[in-house]
This record gives C-alpha cells, sequence and structure tokens, in this order.
C-alpha cells in the first residue's frame, strides 16, 4: 500500500492512505471504538466486518464521516500519532468546517 496519495486522489482518499499508513488494521478498528465512546458518534456500526480488508475498512470509514467528524478524529488520531501530526495537519483544510453558528440577537 503506497503511502503517497496519487495526484489524482480525492480528499477523502487521502485521508483513508494516510489511516492505513497510521494503524494496522486492527488498531484503526480500536481507535474507532474509541473515538465512538469519546463521542457518541456509533462510526463503528458503518464499518465492514472483520473479514474485509485494511483498505476497505479504511475507505468506509472516511465515508461514514462528515466534515466536523473528520476534523474531531484528526484530532483523536494526532494523539495518537503525535509524530505525524503534520501529516494529518496537510489534510485538515481539504475538509471544510462548517460555518459555526452566529448568535441570535
Amino acid at each position: 500500500m503506497p503511502t503517497k496519495p496519487p495526484a489524482d486522489a480525492t480528499p477523502r482518499q487521502r485521508l483513508a492512505l494516510l489511516l492505513l499508513s497510521l494503524y494496522a488494521q486492527d488498531e484503526l478498528r480500536r481507535a474507532v471504538l474509541h473515538f465512538d465512546d469519546k463521542h457518541r458518534t456509533g462510526l463503528q456500526h458503518d464499518l465492514p466486518g472483520p473479514a474485509a480488508s485494511a483498505r476497505a475498512l479504511a475507505e468506509a470509514l472516511v465515508a461514514a464521516m462528515d466534515h466536523a467528524q473528520i476534523h474531531a478524529f484528526l484530532d483523536h488520531v494526532a494523539l495518537d500519532r503525535p509524530r505525524r501530526s503534520h501529516e494529518l495537519d496537510e489534510l485538515r483544510p481539504l475538509f471544510p468546517r462548517p460555518p459555526a453558528d452566529e448568535p441570535s440577537n
């Protein structure tokens, strides 16, 4: 599995490839479980079963997350893999955060 995505890779493909370079398949599943417990997302229910490949797992995870969840997951991963946080930070701009609700008067 190449760690450098092809030039035409989508942001979600780039994220999936990065996750594959950061985690073994069982580690990624544990990271999702921990993330679910902390953020109450239920992402684990959107993942393929244990017979799925690591790539299928990473792609399903990335497909199941909205941009806000992606940013929270990147924060979670940065705590697990602090030496690779620069790579995570490079992906953040590819997933724009939704505008914050403006205060009502």
